[in-house]
């Protein structure tokens, strides 16, 4: 489940649901299953799988979607665009994507929406050493508030 800051509905908690792009919203959960939210806009974090050996590399991928036919603007303080954070079973930080890279201080604007309904970021991350459960979450890390997907990881021999 992924939660996110709702930039066509201020204020909304949404929650997508699976990694297919379900949204629904809190605010009235049975009655916005309607067809017209299915897979309107929102945020999806993936691995190609949910469980690894340890030290083997991990490729993950982050994609935000907006099919609503309106343009959403976000906006950044610097190049970097997106972040995945690796915590341990205890909520620790073991790593860290963003950590040994430097963006350059420009500000940006990304437009997601017609004629370009999707952002996609992906990265490769080193390998787990120490066997247990992860949690994953990617960033897009936007001005208006970062927007922010969990996925959980398990490492064994």
């Amino acid at each position: 489940m992924l939660f996110y800051r709702d930039f066509l509905h201020p204020g909304k908690l949404t929650v997508v649901l699976g990694l297919v792009g379900l949204v629904v919203s809190t605010q009235s959960l049975w009655s916005s299953m309607r067809q017209d939210l299915m897979s309107s806009y929102g945020l999806t974090l993936a691995s190609e799988r949910t469980v690894y050996r340890p030290s083997e590399s991990i490729r993950l991928s982050l994609t935000l979607f907006n099919r609503t036919g309106q343009a959403i603007s976000l906006h950044f303080k610097d190049t970097q665009r997106f972040d995945f954070l690796v915590l341990d079973s205890k909520g620790r930080a073991v790593f860290r994507w963003s950590q040994d890279k430097q963006f350059a201080p420009v500000l940006g604007t990304e437009t997601l929406g017609p004629p370009r309904p999707e952002l996609f970021f992906s990265a490769e991350i080193p390998g787990l050493r120490e066997t247990g459960r992860y949690t994953v979450q990617g960033l897009v890390v936007a001005s208006e508030g970062p927007l922010a997907g969990w996925l959980t990881l398990e490492i064994r021999p």
